[in-house]
Order: C-alpha cells, then structure tokens, then sequence
C-alpha cells in the first residue's frame, strides 16, 4: 500500500515538474521577445529624437502607414515599451509562482517519504 502511493506521488510530481520545466522554458522566451521589443522601442525613439522638426514621419497600423507628428510616434512608442514591462512583470511572477508551487510538492512528497520511513 505505501509503495503504490510513494510511486503514485512520484509520478506525479515527475508530471508537475515537466509542465513546469515547458511552462518556464515557454514564458523565458515570451520574457525574450516582449524584452527585444522594449530595445527595439528605445532604439527608434532615440533615432527619432534626432531627426528635425517637421520631418514626416510613418507610423504602422495594421497593414498601411499613417502620417504621424514626432510626438505621437514616441508615445506610441512608449506606450509599447510600457506595455511590453507590464507583461514582463506578470511573467516572472508567473514562472515564480509556478516554481513555489513545485518546491511545495517536492517539500510534501519528502514528507511523506520522511513519514512512511518512521512507521517502518
């Protein structure tokens, strides 16, 4: 009885540990893009800042370009930039919350094992 539910929290956890290995690896690279995005974001707005006032510049939206002023193209700009942090925020508290949540059920599995151990 005590071997079928020590192999059973096993797999379990060797379950839980796969998905959270996939999850993280998944998230980390979600973390990489939304974090090239944010340089990409600085670099144009640094080059823009260099260009002379009425200068005609383009902004994308969708699949044609817009007349835009300096002023709307860098707050779009920032915009992006900031949205692109918050997701890198919830991210990371993502992939903490999903290592906590593996660390408590190896901590659970050792003290079933710690106990099983003490009745023999």
């Amino acid at each position: 009885m005590a071997d079928e539910e020590l192999k059973k929290a096993f797999s379990e956890l060797q379950v839980k540990r796969m998905e959270t290995t996939q999850l993280v690896a998944v998230s980390e690279g979600q973390r990489q893009a939304l974090q090239r995005s944010i340089t990409h974001s600085q670099l144009t707005c640094k080059e823009i800042t260099e260009f002379p006032e009425g200068t005609p510049l383009y902004q994308s939206v969708g699949r044609m370009f817009l007349l835009a002023t300096k002023e709307e193209v860098k707050k779009s700009l920032s915009g992006n930039e900031a949205s692109a942090r918050e997701k890198i925020g919830e991210i990371e508290k993502n992939i903490s919350r999903w290592e906590k949540a593996l660390k408590e059920q190896e901590d659970s599995l050792r003290e079933l094992v710690s106990h099983k151990q003490s009745e023999k």
